[in-house]
């Protein structure tokens, strides 16, 4: 080890630094960043932060030695666009220093003093030699295809920061070296200064450097500087006691974010999303013209699709996104205004259908506002579908027969953005899933359907998720966000609610009956809780035994016998890059160490049902074999390959498996792949 720390020492002492007048080259970041992780890696964290404060010490790189390789590749008579222009040194340097950092932080966090590595990063983030500057370091915002009007998280350096001064309990040491410099004409300083001061809740320094801030905004700034901007605007409204400010700060970095657009247009922008953020804050402060403005600028970003063409499916709904914001608020007049009259027309059209824009409204044109328990169909029955082919594009649903390996499509959800969570009732008349229309967030705005298995009709039981039939189907367990996030049970027709326990989440109902298990945090674990309906008693599955899991998804599965749980999870702690998830069965009384049936690198599909025999599970792993989810076999007694189900819709996404009560029966959902 000594002799590792000698080399690394050398390597590191060897990186030619620049004066403390001038910032480094990108070459010598990169040498610097690579002695960096391997000192960490190798437990030397001393030298490790030590390697980046003489690379960083005086800003980022400006300059690079070499020119970038910019080899353009040919595929017979045509360039090959198959493969990636490489980025330009400054451009992926910008991204692999926050990314490094972030990386080097879990080292640091087993090795090094929190006060060292907080001292370091001052220095990176605000360099000795360089007192009106501050560097933020942040990761672009990537919204998510699946979610565009959503607020994607972001990444910072800055942020990093923050996080060390507070384990070295240094927070008052970080604010007195913000007062020393002179940072009141530097954007991403004000945002440094705005970070701490929303961290000590100074309301004095907020409003001072919230209004320099915007000032300084008014004359334009760079994308990662206006992302940073959105992202410390939704800080302040997390925090709820800043709602002007939070507002202010979301609505110029939405303008921002939308003049960059309009220059040149991103594929994967946040400024719809910041737009859409910024515009609902504007309507919790009721500045309602504030917020139509805000709309309407929504509708003129462009948005982009694959290999930079504007995509029609991406640009339907924005105008689905407005006509909600503004028809469920009444604004009738202002909504066919923005939307135009066509848009208009076709929306109130869908209204008069789903009853989506709440139960007081009544908009001008003579249209009848439906209940959500009372909404008409919207599925598409079987009967009524000319061809597979006409209906490719929407979300299936299907009952496989797993002896005859034959599957058949029950109906289709033309509307609906995304569907999850299946349960078939007990008399198999009817099923209850989660789902979202286009422009809803996959969360907060998820809804709880019951719709018949022949596609004839559909119902809205109100915002909720995971939903779960008591074995009689005379009521269901469910969680939802609000008006009270927490686990609820309410009757199938939609009346009499109960929350249940405010702390716990993802409920499922025992085959017997009498108890209902959910997730809820203990000891910083995710544990397994289970209440006893009958004697009024909640115990814990995981109680008095070691529980290795740092994450527990809802969706779980009851054994036929009641006995035990399927369940997904993992053992990595929240937010781990390629964490192992797992599907694991555990006995609910008197649990031993749980048993793990299936593991998989990355991401997959939550739900699991357990078949009626007890001997198998059925989940949805994507194999590299087929490139995305399908339905497969776990064995519960032995670590296994997962078994393919014959029968299901090939070439699609299958998944959320529910079994039919002759135990045979699957209902599954089938999405389109998205390419």
């Amino acid at each position: 080890m000594r002799l590792l720390s000698s080399v690394l020492t050398g390597l590191c002492f060897c990186v030619p630094m620049q004066s403390m007048a001038a910032p480094p080259t990108v070459e010598q970041v990169n040498s610097a960043l690579d002695v960096a992780v391997m000192a960490a890696e190798n437990g030397l964290p001393r030298l490790s932060l030590e390697a980046l404060q003489k690379s960083l010490g005086n800003g980022p790189p400006t300059v690079s030695t070499i020119s970038p390789d910019t080899k353009i590749f040919y595929q017979g008579a045509r360039v090959n666009t198959s493969i990636p222009v490489p980025k330009p040194p400054l451009e992926a340097i910008r991204d692999r220093i926050p990314d490094t950092i972030f990386r080097l932080s879990a080292y640091w966090k087993q090795s090094a003093q929190a006060k060292d590595v907080y001292l370091a990063l001052r220095d990176v983030v605000l360099p000795p030699g360089r007192s009106t500057e501050a560097f933020l370091y942040s990761l672009p915002m990537k919204v998510s295809r699946l979610q565009p009007n959503r607020m994607p998280a972001t990444e910072s350096v800055a942020q990093t920061l923050v996080f060390w001064a507070k384990q070295a309990d240094l927070v008052a040491d970080l604010h007195r070296h913000l007062e020393e410099r002179n940072l009141k004409d530097s954007p991403e300083g004000i945002l440094m200064v705005l970070l701490i001061a929303l961290e000590l809740r100074d309301r004095a320094a907020i409003d001072e450097h919230s209004a320099r801030l915007l000032s300084l905004l008014q004359g334009g700034t760079n994308r990662r500087t206006a992302e940073m901007v959105a992202f410390v605007g939704m800080n302040f409204q997390r925090a709820g006691q800043f709602p002007k400010v939070a507002a202010e700060l979301l609505h110029q970095a939405g303008l921002t974010l939308a003049g960059l657009d309009l220059l040149e247009p991103e594929e994967d922008s946040p400024a719809r999303a910041v737009l859409l953020a910024a515009a609902r804050s504007r309507f919790a402060l009721s500045q309602k013209s504030e917020a139509v403005e805000l709309l309407k600028l929504y509708l003129t970003v462009r948005v982009e699709g694959k290999y930079s063409a504007s995509s029609p499916g991406l640009d339907a709904q924005k105008f689905e996104t407005v006509g909600r914001e503004l028809y469920r608020r009444g604004m009738v007049a202002e909504a066919r205004e923005a939307l135009g009259p066509v848009n208009a027309d076709a929306f109130e059209r869908r209204y008069r259908a789903q009853g989506l824009l709440g139960q007081n409204i009544v908009p001008s044109t003579t249209i009848t506002v439906v209940s959500p328990s009372t909404i008409p169909a919207t599925l598409r029955a079987a009967g009524d579908i000319e061809s597979r082919r006409s209906v490719a594009d929407e979300i299936w649903f299907c009952a496989l027969n797993t002896e005859t390996h034959e599957s058949r499509l029950l109906f289709t959800l033309p509307d609906f953005q995304n569907a999850a969570s299946l349960a078939v009732s007990p008399d198999a008349s009817h099923i209850a899933f989660d789902a979202t229309f286009p422009g809803e967030a996959i969360t907060s705005d998820t809804q709880i359907f019951i719709a018949s298995l022949d596609g004839a009709s559909i119902r809205s039981m109100g915002p909720g998720t995971m939903p779960s039939w008591s074995p009689e189907g005379k009521r269901l367990a469910f969680s939802r966000y609000s008006p009270t996030k927490g686990v609820w049970v309410t009757r199938a027709e939609g009346a009499d609610a109960q929350l249940l326990d405010e702390s716990g989440w993802a409920a499922q109902w025992s085959p017997d009956g009498r108890m209902i298990v959910y997730t809820r945090q203990k000891n910083g674990r995710p544990d397994l809780v289970v209440y006893d309906i009958v004697e009024d008693e909640f115990f814990s599955v995981f109680d008095g035994q070691k529980n290795p899991f740092h994450q527990i998804s809802g969706n779980f599965s009851w054994s036929s016998d009641g006995t035990q749980l399927a369940f997904k999870a993992t053992m990595a702690p929240a937010g781990s890059n390629n964490a192992e998830f797992q599907i694991a069965t555990v006995y609910v009384f008197g649990a031993a160490r749980p048993f793990v049936a299936y593991q998989q690198q990355g991401y997959f599909t939550a739900a699991v049902a357990w078949t009626l025999s007890g001997r198998r599970i059925v989940c949805s792993p994507a194999l590299p074999k087929y490139g995305t989810e399908r339905l497969h076999f776990l064995e519960t007694d032995r670590l296994a390959a997962p078994i393919y189900i014959q029968g299901q819709e090939s070439d699609r996404r299958n998944s959320g498996a529910s079994w039919m009560p002759d135990g045979k029966t699957l209902v599954y959902m089938s999405r389109p792949v998205r390419k």
